[in-house]
């Protein structure tokens, strides 16, 4: 009896070693990003990145890729862990944000042959910009009569209408604006001009609905700050680096990154954003 008494005890504690071990299933809703959130959400730096640190935690990382309005849904009625982020004051009450592991960088697009060199607001005066339909801009760059804004349902749509001299520049995020001119074949065309319209962090956040948020957002953040330590951070940041620097795309490669950019710009960040005219939030993945 002794023996099977303490053959049960082994066994008892090898049953809550591993299941103290197991991997548990996280959730993370967003809309295709490339090259963010990439392949049906299977690929993408970010998703790669958030995989990588939730790993380290014991969780592993399903992606569904939904209109992002819906995704913002889904997380505060706790229908879905996590979505990627910008931080916004006026949502503390419903999501709970992450450490920022990413830097987003909203840069004007020209025309090649065009001397036009963005420098500030001011400059842009009588210019038509295109911009996306549902994109959360901020307030400096929405709330300006000196020029006009062009809203499209898309990235492609604004490349094509900049080609053609409809507009006069595409305003969008660098890596994004990068991966999208490639995926149309439109290299050559285009060049970023002057600094960015603005730089924002990039987060996970998950509802504050969530009972197991908290500790959500803590194994994220200490599986962020391991692959920052252990160098698998920079290999995912020197992978995309890498394949963007392939690529025959208006790109300074040093400066795409978080990692090694320079020169850095500080944006004025209002508190407040505005939205243009005529927005179906509940159609567009863009919000963030």
């Amino acid at each position: 009896m002794g023996l099977i008494t303490r053959g049960l005890a082994v066994s008892i504690i090898l049953l809550f070693s591993w299941s103290s071990q197991a991997t548990t299933t996280v959730t993370l809703s967003n809309d295709e990003w490339p090259p963010y959130v990439d392949t049906g959400g299977q690929q993408g730096l970010a998703i790669e990145i958030v995989r990588a640190a939730l790993q380290q935690q014991q969780r592993s990382l399903t992606v569904h890729v939904k209109p992002w309005a819906r995704a913002y849904r889904e997380v505060t009625t706790c229908n879905s862990d996590l979505l990627l982020v910008w931080y916004e004051a006026s949502r503390l009450h419903e999501i709970r944000y992450s450490e920022p592991f990413l830097t987003n960088r909203l840069r004007f697009i020209k025309r090649l042959d065009d001397d036009f060199e963005y420098q500030d607001i001011a400059s842009l005066a009588g210019k038509h910009i295109g911009v996306i339909r549902g994109y959360n801009y901020r307030n400096e760059f929405i709330n300006n009569p000196s020029y006009h804004l062009r809203a499209n349902h898309s990235l492609a749509a604004n490349l094509q209408m900049l080609s053609l001299k409809r507009i006069d520049l595409v305003v969008e995020d660098e890596l994004v604006a990068a991966t999208t001119i490639f995926q149309q074949r439109m290299e050559g065309q285009f060049i970023f001009t002057g600094p960015p319209l603005n730089e924002r962090k990039l987060y996970v956040a998950t509802g504050m609905c969530n009972l197991e948020g908290t500790a959500l957002i803590d194994s994220f953040n200490a599986g962020l700050a391991a692959i920052k330590a252990n160098g698998e951070y920079q290999q995912l940041v020197d992978k995309y680096r890498a394949i963007l620097q392939s690529r025959e795309t208006p790109v300074d490669i040093h400066t795409l990154l978080p990692v090694m950019r320079t020169p850095k710009y500080h944006a004025p960040l209002l508190q407040r954003t505005a939205q243009l005219p005529h927005e179906n939030h509940d159609a567009s993945p863009y919000i963030r």
